[in-house]
């Protein structure tokens, strides 16, 4: 998937993990010397085939400030720096982002995303035209603080009915009889409905009990208000029908508010679940290792995600901080948006999905967050860090594999 997204041979991966590492250390630092020339500096992002960090550059006279910094000459970052004309400096990108936002506010528009692109150096409302009218008031106030407005290169599960959930068949099914990994599905008795698995966490007083984190829709408002029992069950990869009862997702603010809830595992899966993510369409690396959990801060870098309908697809980190809107009018704010131009990176039945990034092998990879909502060709995740503080929660640690 990973090669896919870069367009490269499988050979040339571990060469460009390290070159995106690298630039990332670089674009940290440029992030932390830009904070105080917000004015004069329109934002940073990372290119891997181009091994460059671009900076969005609107007044160049300040430039020198600094590649001259001891923190960029020390750490022979200088090369992999390219300064580059811009228009908006992020003083008005931020002023347009909050004025935006603010009528998102007030006019209370459907399915729209707002962010700021780097490499666009502006501010981005993506939208549907089938939303045109009743988003009439709102597009047409958001247009004097010139946007960018994008429709997306692929329509909403537009490719979703050629998915099919059933795509691996799992060899030995006994061995994952009792095993749940990141990835895998989950399949909701009350309602009838498929989600995946995000990562194993637990509350961040006590060892026990442990959670699967999964996207909070995935329990259904209207039965929680009824005091219907939503028990859920472990749906792998190529099932073709529920398996073993896993818990009932506990009562929480966050389920609704930030989209994320936690189903508490039974005493059969506490033991054998670990932090690895399933990736079985892979024939080398059918399993991949959880090292711990980072965010994301960077535009322009890899994201990944496994899930029970498209299982692992990667994309591009767009936007960070994005405020989004589904298709009922529901808000979440700082969120992250990765894609890949014309291709949807997820369908329904992938909501709940393990976000991650690989390390510098195809073997362990880093949590990043969880996918709640596709949008054509963009996807939307909560970060990790969301899930962890506002949940209390920690990521359960696994052994190291041999």
């Amino acid at each position: 998937a990973l090669a896919k997204l870069w367009d490269v041979e499988d050979t040339d991966l571990l060469n460009l993990l390290a070159i995106e590492e690298k630039l990332t250390i670089i674009d940290r630092t440029l992030q932390l010397l830009l904070e105080n020339h917000d004015s004069s500096f329109g934002g940073t992002y990372i290119n891997i085939k181009a091994k460059k960090v671009f900076v969005n550059t609107v007044d160049f006279t300040v430039m020198n400030n600094i590649t001259d910094s001891s923190e960029i000459k020390n750490g022979d970052y200088v090369n992999f720096i390219n300064f580059i004309p811009a228009n908006n400096s992020m003083t008005t990108l931020k002023f347009r982002f909050n004025s935006i936002f603010n009528l998102i506010k007030q006019y209370k528009p459907i399915s729209i995303q707002l962010y700021i692109d780097m490499e666009l150096n502006n501010v981005v409302i993506r939208h549907l035209e089938e939303n045109i009218k009743k988003n009439e008031l709102f597009i047409k106030f958001a247009s004097q603080y010139e946007p960018t407005f994008i429709r997306p290169s692929a329509l909403p599960n537009s490719n979703c009915q050629n998915q099919k959930i059933s795509q691996t068949r799992i060899s030995n099914r006994d061995l994952i009889t009792h095993q749940i990994l990141n990835g895998d599905g989950i399949y909701n008795n009350a309602t009838g409905g498929l989600c995946s698995a995000a990562f194993l966490a637990r509350s961040n007083n006590t060892d026990n009990p442990k959670y699967i984190v999964t996207a909070g829709h995935c329990s259904d408002q209207f039965q929680r208000f009824s005091n219907v029992a939503q028990l859920f069950y472990h749906y792998p990869w190529g099932s073709e029908k529920p398996l073993n009862f896993l818990g009932k997702m506990i009562e929480s603010e966050n389920i609704d508010f930030y989209d994320f809830g936690l189903i508490e595992l039974t005493d059969n899966y506490i033991e054998q679940s670990t932090q690895h993510l399933r990736n079985s369409d892979s024939n080398q690396y059918v399993e991949l290792f959880a090292e711990g959990g980072k965010n994301i801060t960077s535009h322009g870098v890899h994201l990944c995600k496994s899930g029970l309908t498209t299982h692992t697809t990667c994309g591009f980190v767009r936007g960070l901080n994005a405020v989004t809107i589904n298709r009922i009018g529901f808000m979440g704010t700082d969120h992250i948006l990765a894609g890949k131009d014309s291709f949807q990176m997820s369908c329904p039945g992938d909501s709940g999905a393990c976000a991650f990034s690989y390390l510098q092998d195809l073997l362990t990879v880093s949590i990043n967050g969880m996918l709640i909502q596709g949008f054509g060709d963009f996807s939307v995740y909560v970060p990790l860090n969301t899930i962890l503080i506002k949940g209390g929660l920690e990521l359960v640690r696994s052994p190291t594999p041999l």
